[in-house]
C-alpha cells in the first residue's frame, strides 16, 4: 500500500483531520470497503494514532484564539438552554436574554455544541425536540442522524429547575426530552462518544422514528443520573475503540476504551433496561462502574427481556465480539411482574464469554430489592456460585447467569445438588418439582408467598411428578390452591419440607399419596384453613399422607390449625417410624391428630402436641399394632400431649379426647386389632356431650384392644374420663355405653396405672370382656361414680392400690354380677369405704360384689383426701430388731407384720407403741412408754415393763409395704473428693459421692441405678423450697460412715419431704455416726442402722436391724436429734454452693395442682436476661413473672394464680414457660412445663 502526505494546517479541527487522513487511507486502496470488520480494526488502529496528536494541534489554535479573546474559556464553560425563552442563534452565556446575542440556546444539541469541553450545560424546564444530524461517529462513520450527539469531553448536561438549581431526583425532573434519531445501526436516540459525560436530571422520551437504544455510550466515565427514562428501552453501552491487540480471539492481552460508568438514581419506565456489550467494561477495576440505587419498572404487561443485561462474546449474535466485565450493582429496586416460564427472562443476567470472579452475584441478590427474585445455585446456600445454562432463540447463548423471575425456570435450569433461591415476593405461578437433589429455598414464610387465585382450584402450588429423592422446600408459603403441596408420584423418598405455610388452600395443605414414602420430614410447617367453604369437597386436611408403605416420617414443631376435616392425618395403614411431636392442632372440623396402622420395625411415638377444641377426636391411634414398650423400635406411645375441648361441641355423637381402637382396617397392610400402645403423661380435659340433641359422650381416654398401658395421664371434666371397653356389637350406634367408633375384638386388656382422673362424670369405666389391672391410680371427685364396672364381662379387671376417693354416688359401681377384685386401695379413710359389711367404713361408697378387704388403711400424706398422719417410725414386712442403746429419747410408734425384739437396754425407755403380727419380745432393761399389741406372744425378760396396754394374742393388721416399680439409665455421677455436684431432676445410672463429697438435689423425682457414698463426712442436700424430692433407687442404696442429710430450709422439720425408694434386695446400709432425715421405703430388702445413726423419718422394710446407740424420731416426734437442726450456717452454705449450676434448669411448680399460689424454680449456668411467661391453653399470654437480668445459680418466683390485670383465673391447665437471653439478645435456653390451677 502506498501512502500520500499533506500538510495539515494548525487549526485544522481534529475530526477533519481525521477524516482526512482516512478518505486518503480509502482513496489508495485501503480494505475498508472490501471488508467492514478490517474496515473497523484498521480505522480504531489509526483513530487511536492520531488522536495521540490532537492535543498538539489543538493547543496551537487554542493558544492564539485564548491570547485573542482571553474571555473564551470562561463563556463556553457554562451554557443555558431553555425551551421556552431560548434561541439557538444566541450564545447561550446566559439564562435569560440580555441583548445582542447574548441568551440562551433553545435546544440541548445546541448548547452541546457550544460547550466547551469539562463545561455543563444547563437545561431549563420545558419540552425538548432534539434533532442532531450530519454526525459523523469519531469523526469518520457518518453522517447520522442522532437525536443528541456527545463528542466533547467531561461536559455536564444538566436538568435545573427555573431557578437554575439541578435537579437531584427523577421524581422532580422538569425538561422532557424526545429524540429523531433515524442512524442506521439501529436508532440510538442519545449517542455519547465523548468520555466523562454526565448526564442528570432529563426525562426522556420516545424516539420519533422509533425506538432501538435510548441511549447508546461509546465513551468512558459516562455518568447517568436522576433522570426518568420512560422509552421502555435500552441504555446500551458499546466499546467502538476496544484493542485486541491484533490478537482476535484472545482477550488476555486486549485493554477496553469503556472501563468505568455510573447509573445512578434513575427511574426505567416500562421495562427499560442498561445493556452492556462487545467490550464495554473489560478492562480497569469493577468499583468504576456502578449501576445503583436505580428503579427498574416494567410495562402493564411485565417484560421478558432483562433489566440489567451483560454479552460478552461467544454467543452467535454478530455484533457481539467481544467480553465484558462486571459492575457493582447496589440498592436498586426492581420490579416485573412477567410470570411466564422463559430462558430470558431476569433482572439481572450476564452471558457468554465473561469473567464472572468481576461478578458478584452475593452482592446483586443481597443488596438490591426485587417484587420477585429466583437464583439457582450450585450445592446448598448460602455459598453463592451460579448455576449456569445455555439456551437458543434465532441465536445461541452459553454460559448464562441471571436472577431471574419464575421458580419453576429456577428449577428447569438446576442440577442434582442445587438450590432454587427464591426471594421474598408473591410468585403466582405453580411449581413443579420435576428432579431429584433439590433444594427450594424461600426468604421466610409470608414473604416468598406462591399465589393461587383461591377460585378456580385447578392446580397444586408445589406438585412432584416421578419418584424423586432428596428434595427440600423451605421458608415460603403456599396458598389459594387446590392443594398447597402435592406429592401423587412416587416412591419417594428423604423429603424435607421445613417453615412452610400451606394454609387457605382449596383442598389439603400437603397431600401425600406417593405409593411408598420412605423419609418425610415436615417441621415448623403451618398448614391451617384448608378446604374451607365454599369448596365442595369436605375432607380437607392440613397434611395428609395416604398410600403405600409409609417409613421414617417426622411431623414437628407446626400448626395444623381450622382445616376442613383433619389436621395431621396419616392414612390407610402401614405406617413405621412415625414421630408427631410439638404440633399445635386446634379447631379442625373431625380429627386433630389421626394415625392408623402404626407399626415395627420402628417406633411410633405422638408427643408434646397441644391439640384442643378438634370436632370429635383430639388424637386417634386407629388399628395400632405396638408391642407395649415405653420406647424403642416397634414401640407406639402417646407421651405428653394436652388435648382438650374449651367450647361446647356440635357435634352429637360420642368423641374423646386420646382414641385408640379398631377402625376399617386395611387387613393386607395392618392388623386386625389394636395391641400394645403405651398411652402416657397425657392431659385430657373438656370432652362433654351436646347440650342439646346428644346421642353421644364425651370420653377423655377410650381403650380397645389388648396389652395396652395407660400411665401417669391426668384425664380430667369429661363424661368419662377412661373407658376400656371390648367387643362394641354395633359400631357407630348411637345412645350406647360403648364408644361408638370402635369396633374392636371381643377381648381387650390393659394396665392403667397412675393416672389421676377427677372431676369427670364417671371417672373409670369398663365394659365388655376387659381383664388388665388398675393401679396406683388418683381417682377422686367425680360427679357420679369413681369407678365404673359396666357388665359381667368386665369384672375381671384387678383394681388394687389406688387412691379412691371424694366421689359423689360410688367409689366403686359393680354392675356385674361377678365380685370385682377391689383390694389394697386407699378409700379416703382409715376406716375403709363405705359398705354394709364395713359398719365403720367412713371412706367412698363401693356397691355390692366388690371385694374391697383388706383396704389401705394408712394411705399417704398426699393427695386430694390424705390419711390422718399415723406416727410409725419403723415398717417391716417380716422383723424390727432394735439394740441395746444409752439413748433414752428414741419415738415412733413401730409396726411389725412379722415380730418386734427389742435387745437389752442400757438402760432405756423407748417412747412408741409397738404392733406385730406375730410375738413381741422385750429384754431387760427396756421400758416401752406405750402399748404393745401382738398377733402372738408378748414376752417380758427381766425388769422388761411396758407402761401402758399389753395385748397378745390379738387382732392386728397387716400393713402392706408400698409396691414400687420404676427403671433407671442415663449417665454416671461422680461427686470427686470435697467437690460439690449439682443435678437436676431425671433419669441417672450410678451415682456416687466420694469422701467429704457434695451432691444437691432439688425438687423432683430422680430415678437413679444405684446411690453410694464412699469414705466419710458426705452431705447430701436437698432444696425442698418448691416441693418435695423424691429418689427411685434401683440397685443398690448404700450411706457409708457419718453421712449428713440436709434439708434446706427445713432441717429436720422437712423431714418428710425427702423420700428414698429403693427396690433392691441386698442390705440398706446407713453407715455410723450418720445423720438421716426422710422416708425410706425397701419392700424387699433390710435396712440397718449402723452404730450411732441419728435418724427422723420413717422407714419401711422388708426387715428392720438397728445397732447400738441409734437415736430414731418420727416425723412428727418432738424434740431433736443430736446433731443441730439445719441451721442458718446449711442454709448459707446450700445458697452459695448452689451458684455453682453446670445446666439450666426449670422445675416443675410446687405445688401442683395448687391454690392460691405456686411456686417456680429455675437455675442459670450463667447470668442472662429472663423471661419467664404464664400462658393459658390456648396459648394465650396471662401473666409475666420475670422480664429482666438474673444472676448465675438458683432463683425462685412465686405465681398467685391472677391474670396481669388481678384476676383470679379459671381452673385449668397453664403453661410457664422461660425464655434466656445472651447479651447479643440470642436465645441461649428455652423450656416449658406445665401446671394446673384447681378452684
Amino acid at each position: 500500500m502506498g501512502y500520500k502526505y499533506f500538510h495539515v494546517q494548525e487549526n485544522l479541527p481534529m475530526k477533519k483531520v481525521l477524516f482526512l487522513c482516512i478518505s486518503v487511507l480509502m482513496m489508495v486502496g485501503s480494505a475498508w470497503a472490501q471488508n467492514s470488520n478490517a474496515v473497523r480494526d484498521d480505522r480504531d488502529r489509526l483513530i487511536r494514532s492520531l488522536e495521540k496528536s490532537e492535543l498538539t494541534f489543538n493547543s496551537i489554535a487554542a493558544k492564539k484564539e485564548k491570547a485573542a479573546n482571553p474571555n473564551m474559556l470562561a463563556a463556553c464553560t457554562d451554557i443555558y438552554v431553555n425551551a421556552a425563552t431560548g434561541n439557538d442563534s444566541w450564545d447561550g452565556e446566559s439564562p435569560v436574554f440580555t441583548s445582542g446575542m447574548n441568551g440562551p440556546k433553545a435546544t440541548i444539541q445546541a448548547g452541546i455544541d457550544a460547550v466547551c469541553a469539562s463545561g455543563t450545560v444547563h437545561v431549563y424546564p420545558g419540552s425538548y425536540n432534539e434533532t442532531a444530524a450530519g454526525r459523523f461517529v469519531l469523526g469518520v462513520n457518518g453522517p447520522h442522524q442522532f437525536g443528541l450527539f456527545i463528542d466533547k469531553d467531561n461536559i455536564t448536561i444538566q436538568g435545573v429547575d427555573g431557578s437554575g438549581t439541578p435537579i437531584t431526583a427523577y421524581a422532580g425532573v422538569l425538561a422532557e426530552v424526545a429524540t429523531n434519531a433515524t442512524n442506521n445501526f439501529g436508532y440510538s436516540g442519545i449517542f455519547v462518544e465523548a468520555d466523562g459525560v454526565t448526564i442528570q436530571g432529563l426525562k426522556i422520551l420516545s424516539n420519533t422514528a422509533g425506538d432501538n437504544k435510548t441511549f447508546e455510550i461509546i465513551g468512558d466515565a459516562f455518568t447517568l443520573k436522576y433522570c426518568d427514562i420512560t422509552t421502555g428501552y435500552s441504555v446500551y453501552f458499546n466499546d467502538w475503540r476496544y484493542d485486541d491487540n491484533t490478537t482476535p480471539g484472545d482477550d488476555t492481552d486486549d485493554v477496553s476504551h469503556v472501563k468505568s460508568y455510573t447509573v445512578e438514581a434513575n427511574l426505567f419506565q416500562n421495562g427499560g433496561s442498561i445493556d452492556l456489550a462487545s467490550g464495554a467494561g473489560f478492562s480497569g477495576p469493577v468499583s468504576g462502574r456502578e449501576i445503583k440505587d436505580n428503579k427498574f419498572e416494567e410495562d402493564t404487561f411485565g417484560q421478558y427481556w432483562p433489566f440489567i443485561s451483560f454479552n460478552g462474546s461467544g454467543t452467535t449474535v454478530p455484533w457481539f465480539v467481544y467480553s465484558v466485565g462486571g459492575a457493582e450493582i447496589t440498592g436498586n429496586d426492581f420490579s416485573n411482574t412477567y410470570n411466564t416460564v422463559s430462558e430470558t427472562a431476569a433482572h439481572i443476567r450476564a452471558r457468554g464469554n465473561y469473567d464472572n470472579s468481576q461478578f458478584n452475584w452475593t452482592s446483586y441478590w443481597n443488596d438490591n430489592t426485587f417484587n420477585v427474585s429466583v437464583v439457582t445455585l450450585i450445592g446448598l446456600s448460602p455459598i453463592f456460585d451460579v448455576r449456569t445454562y445455555s439456551y437458543s432463540t434465532s441465536y445461541t447463548f452459553p454460559n448464562v447467569r441471571r436472577i431471574g423471575l419464575t421458580i419453576q425456570g429456577g428449577i428447569n435450569n438446576a442440577a442434582a445438588g442445587d438450590t432454587v433461591l427464591v426471594g421474598a415476593g408473591t410468585y403466582s405461578n405453580s411449581v413443579t418439582i420435576n428432579k431429584s437433589d433439590l433444594a427450594l429455598q424461600g426468604a421466610g414464610k409470608g414473604e416468598t408467598i406462591i399465589q393461587g387465585d383461591g377460585t378456580t382450584c385447578s392446580a397444586a402450588g408445589i406438585a412432584f411428578s416421578g419418584s424423586r429423592s432428596n428434595v427440600t422446600i423451605a421458608d415460603l408459603t403456599v396458598t389459594g390452591w387446590l392443594d398447597g403441596i402435592q406429592m401423587f408420584t412416587g416412591p419417594l423418598s428423604n423429603i424435607l419440607i421445613e417453615d412452610v405455610e400451606a394454609s387457605n388452600n382449596c383442598r389439603h395443605g400437603i397431600w401425600s399419596q406417593a405409593f411408598g414414602i420412605d423419609g418425610l420430614v415436615v417441621r415448623r410447617v403451618t398448614a391451617s384453613n384448608n378446604n374451607v367453604l365454599p369448596y365442595t369437597q369436605q375432607f380437607g386436611r392440613g397434611i395428609w399422607i395416604i398410600n403405600g408403605v409409609k417409613e421414617n416420617i417426622t411431623i414437628e414443631d407446626g400448626f395444623f390449625n381450622n382445616n376442613r376435616l383433619v389436621g395431621i392425618d396419616v392414612s390407610d395403614g402401614n405406617v413405621t417410624g412415625l414421630t408427631i411431636s410439638g404440633n399445635e392442632v386446634k379447631g379442625n372440623g373431625d380429627s386433630g391428630i389421626g394415625v392408623l396402622g402404626p407399626q415395627g420395625p420402628d417406633a411410633t411415638l405422638v408427643t408434646k402436641n397441644t391439640v384442643t377444641d378438634n370436632g370429635r377426636f383430639g388424637i386417634e391411634i386407629k388399628n395400632p399394632t405396638g408391642n407395649g414398650a415405653s420406647s424403642g423400635p416397634g414401640s407406639v406411645v402417646i407421651f405428653d400431649n394436652i388435648v382438650s375441648r374449651t367450647v361446647a361441641t356440635t357435634d352429637l355423637r360420642d368423641h374423646c379426647g386420646i382414641g385408640v381402637f379398631r377402625r376399617s382396617p386395611v387387613l393386607s397392610d395392618n392388623a386386625d386389632q389394636p395391641s400394645g400402645v403405651v398411652v402416657k403423661e397425657n392431659e385430657v380435659t373438656g370432652f362433654h356431650r351436646a347440650a342439646v340433641g346428644a346421642t353421644g359422650d364425651g370420653f377423655g381416654i377410650v381403650i380397645e384392644g389388648n396389652n395396652h398401658t395407660v400411665e401417669g395421664n391426668l384425664v380430667t371434666d369429661n363424661d368419662i374420663g377412661i373407658q376400656m371397653q371390648a367387643g362394641n356389637p354395633s359400631i357407630n350406634a348411637q345412645n350406647t355405653a360403648y364408644f361408638d367408633r370402635g369396633d374392636g375384638s371381643p377381648t381387650s386388656n390393659a394396665s392403667i396405672t397412675g393416672n389421676t382422673i377427677n372431676n369427670n362424670e364417671y371417672g373409670l369405666r369398663s365394659i365388655g370382656t376387659v381383664t388388665g389391672s388398675v393401679t396406683q391410680n388418683i381417682i377422686h371427685n367425680n360427679s357420679i361414680n369413681g369407678v365404673t364396672i359396666l357388665d359381667e364381662a368386665s369384672t375381671a379387671v384387678l383394681y388394687n392400690t389406688n387412691q379412691i376417693c371424694l366421689n359423689t354416688a360410688f367409689g366403686m359401681e359393680n354392675l356385674g354380677a361377678s365380685t370385682v377384685n377391689a383390694e389394697n386401695n386407699w378409700w379416703g379413710d382409715p376406716s375403709g369405704p363405705t359398705h354394709a359389711t364395713n359398719p365403720t367404713g367412713s371412706g367412698d361408697v363401693v356397691s355390692d360384689r366388690v371385694d374391697f378387704m383388706p383396704f389401705d388403711n394408712i394411705g399417704t400424706s398426699i393427695g386430694p383426701c390424705p390419711a390422718p398422719l399415723k406416727p410409725i417410725v419403723f415398717l417391716a414386712n417380716e422383723q424390727v430388731t432394735i439394740a441395746r442403746s444409752k439413748h433414752s429419747a428414741s419415738q415412733g410408734d413401730i409396726h411389725s407384720n412379722g415380730g418386734i425384739y427389742f435387745q437389752r437396754g442400757d438402760p432405756n425407755t423407748y417412747y412408741g407403741n409397738l404392733t406385730a403380727g406375730g410375738a413381741i419380745k422385750i429384754d431387760k432393761e427396756i421400758k416401752i412408754d406405750g402399748d404393745a399389741t401382738a398377733g402372738g406372744k408378748i414376752t417380758l425378760s427381766g425388769n422388761a415393763k411396758i407402761l401402758g396396754t399389753k395385748t397378745q394374742y390379738g387382732s392386728v393388721t397387716a400393713i402392706a409395704l408400698p409396691s414400687l416399680s420404676y427403671s433407671a439409665g442415663g449417665s454416671n455421677v461422680t461427686v470427686a473428693k470435697k467437690k460439690t455436684v449439682s443435678i437436676a431432676p431425671g433419669s441417672y445410672n450410678n451415682v456416687i459421692v466420694n469422701d467429704g463429697g457434695t451432691l444437691k438435689f432439688v425438687a423432683g423425682t430422680y430415678n437413679l441405678n444405684s446411690l453410694e457414698t464412699k469414705d466419710d463426712e458426705n452431705k447430701l442436700y436437698f432444696d425442698v423450697t418448691n416441693g418435695p424430692v423424691i429418689l427411685n433407687i434401683v440397685n443398690n442404696f448404700r450411706l457409708s460412715e457419718e453421712v449428713k442429710v440436709v434439708i434446706f430450709p427445713d432441717g429436720e422439720d422437712g423431714s418428710e419431704k425427702v423420700t428414698f425408694n429403693t427396690m433392691q434386695s441386698t442390705q440398706v446400709l446407713l453407715g455410723k455416726e450418720s445423720y438421716v432425715l426422710g422416708n425410706i421405703n425397701a419392700p424387699n430388702a433390710e435396712v440397718y442402722l449402723a452404730k450411732n445413726v441419728s435418724f427422723r423419718g420413717a422407714i419401711s422394710a422388708k426387715r428392720i436391724t438397728v445397732d447400738r446407740d441409734v437415736y430414731s424420731l418420727h416425723h412428727s416426734s418432738p424434740g431433736t436429734l443430736p446433731f443441730q437442726k439445719g441451721s442458718a450456717d446449711d442454709g448459707e452454705e446450700l445458697l452459695s454452693e448452689q451458684s455453682i449450676v453446670t445446666n439450666y434448669v426449670l422445675s416443675q411448680n410446687y405445688p401442683n395442682p395448687f391454690n392460691p399460689s405456686t411456686r417456680i424454680t429455675f437455675a442459670l449456668p450463667e447470668a442472662g436476661h429472663v423471661q419467664l411467661h404464664i400462658y393459658n391453653s390456648f396459648g394465650q399470654l396471662v401473666r409475666t413473672l420475670a422480664n429482666r437480668e438474673l444472676a448465675q445459680g438458683w432463683h425462685e418466683l412465686t405465681w398467685d394464680g391472677r391474670n396481669q390485670n388481678g384476676q383470679t383465673v379459671a381452673t385449668g391447665v397453664y403453661l410457664y414457660r422461660i425464655i434466656v437471653q445472651d447479651q447479643s439478645g440470642a436465645a441461649t435456653y428455652s423450656e416449658t412445663r406445665r401446671m394446673s390451677f384447681v378452684k
